[in-house]
């Protein structure tokens, strides 16, 4: 039998398979949802004009199997079964075969060698064009579209490849229709029996689509809500692998509205069957097309992304190349390629920032005077031994190194002092106000609550000693030996 049979006949494969379940499972009629009959009657108007091509008698397709004794299912179905099979091959039947152990049944890609595969190859943009291309080069993409991207920020092809997954979904998991698990993450691969589209809903309104998948262990109902155009793309006989969870509905296994993909020689797997990103979307734009655009982007642009990290750097730090960390921060093989994709782009994120604040530093350094300060060295020395406790080695050395600078004036002083809580910062910060105050200037602290500015008034006034004299609301003065002039502290 030639394939112009499986064209006008789509039934003849799943009906193919559900007569080999049925023989090897004993003829329990339940190797189709509904039963056999259920599954002839959809075809009857099909089957009676492929019986009328073949001359075949009556009882072929005008009795009742749910009817039948067990001998009588037994000899129906080998008689189809010889019908059937002559003249087909593993291919007509849709079996998957092993003869080529380098093709990956998910991917549907070949690989002549699987451990010379270059991932480091990507491909260039067209000539005179960089990835910094308005976004609307990608085929498919229009003025409407272009505008949508433009609330996510996405402008460029650029943009898009940096518009990293929120998450990724764990699809890898390829089983076996016999080896579901319900409420677990997994991917079916097989073949469509019978795709139709269903009504549902008070008066039929809710328009749905449901396809019968079947393998060579079983099959399961798939049921997509509100999607019922899917019907007229989803045809009897083609490749098809759908991921989510499977549910029990009305008594049934079923895959209620999962990620679906027609399977084609040669084309990659983007939305069943591997971790399948989940991005940042926004109205008008579904999961699915943003993940179409992010592929295209990948497979037809990536190359022309420059690494801006030296080779030397990037061996020494164990980091990998750009172009392949973006590639698997969007589609990982695995959760090691993800990881060392995340760890050498939080590099980058990192490496530049710093680069960012040193620049900043360098041309602050270079165009901004400050003013010096006198330090009164010999005032600053007598408030130390006036406290009531002696400084540690590391608050001196800090103190030494503000004093330093503020006595220099330029470049201007801009320090993080870091700290644990109670470990001292607060009088090193005192001392510098003092050194400030010293030369005839003011100085603030400034704290990000009421509390916590009352409680540094509170400290401050304690630590200076001496004799406090309150002139106002929240403003004390207080006169110390280490200092010639009163100073004021308010609040």
């Amino acid at each position: 039998m030639d394939r112009e049979y499986l064209t006008t006949f789509p039934w003849i494969v799943p009906f193919s398979k559900i007569l080999a379940l049925e023989k090897m499972n004993g003829f329990p009629n339940k190797s189709v949802v509904g039963g056999l009959d259920k599954f002839l009657s959809r075809w009857a108007e099909s089957l009676h004009t492929f019986a009328s091509l073949r001359n075949l008698p009556d009882e072929f397709y005008a009795l009742t199997y749910d009817a039948m004794t067990g001998d009588e299912r037994s000899f129906w179905v080998d008689r189809w079964k010889e019908v059937l099979e002559t003249g087909f091959n593993d291919v007509a039947l849709g079996k998957i075969t092993t003869k080529n152990e380098n093709r990956n049944p998910i991917l549907g890609v070949r690989i002549d060698n699987p451990d010379s595969l270059n991932t480091d190859v990507f491909k260039k943009p067209p000539s005179g064009i960089t990835i910094n291309a308005p976004i609307d080069r990608l085929k498919g993409v229009d003025i409407k579209l272009s505008a949508r991207l433009k609330r996510l920020d996405v402008s460029s092809i650029k943009d898009l490849l940096y518009l990293f997954p929120r998450r990724h979904i764990d699809y890898s998991n390829v089983v076996k229709i016999a080896d579901l698990d319900l409420e677990k993450e997994c991917t079916v691969i097989g073949n469509i029996w019978e795709a139709r589209q269903i009504s549902l809903g008070p008066k039929g309104r809710l328009k749905a689509t449901e396809v019968i998948i079947g393998d060579e262990t079983g099959n399961i109902k798939v049921v997509w809500f509100g999607q019922g155009y899917l019907a007229r793309s989803l045809k009897a006989n083609a490749s098809i692998a759908i991921s989510g969870k499977p549910e029990i509905y009305r008594g049934q296994r079923t895959f209620q509205s999962p990620e679906y993909e027609l399977i084609y020689p040669g084309r990659t797997q983007i939305h069943t069957g591997r971790a399948v990103p989940v991005y940042p979307l926004t109205e008008g734009i579904n999961a699915r097309n943003m993940r179409r655009m992010t592929k295209q982007a990948i497979d037809n642009w990536l190359g022309g992304l420059e690494d801006p990290i030296p080779l030397d750097i990037l061996k020494r730090q164990k980091l990998s190349d750009l172009r392949q960390a973006v590639n698997q921060a969007h589609y990982p093989d695995n959760q090691e390629s993800w990881a060392s994709s995340r760890r050498r782009l939080a590099f980058d994120e990192l490496f530049m920032l710093q680069l960012a604040v040193l620049q900043r530093r360098r041309h602050r350094n270079l165009t901004m005077s400050g003013v010096p300060l006198k330090i009164d060295q010999l005032g600053v020395d007598q408030f130390i031994a006036s406290l009531p406790f002696s400084l540690t080695n590391s608050q001196h050395r800090c103190i030494a190194e503000i004093l330093e600078n503020i006595g220099n004036g330029t470049p201007p002083m801009n320090r993080l002092l870091q700290g644990d809580v109670g470990s001292g910062k607060t009088v090193v910060v005192l001392v510098a106000l003092l050194a400030a105050v010293s030369g005839g200037y003011q100085g603030a602290i400034m704290v990000p609550t009421e509390v916590l500015a009352e409680q540094h008034f509170q400290t401050i006034s304690n630590l200076l000693g001496g004799t406090l004299t309150f002139t106002g609301d929240n403003i004390v003065t207080a006169r110390t030996e280490s200092l010639a002039e009163p100073i004021s502290v308010g609040l």
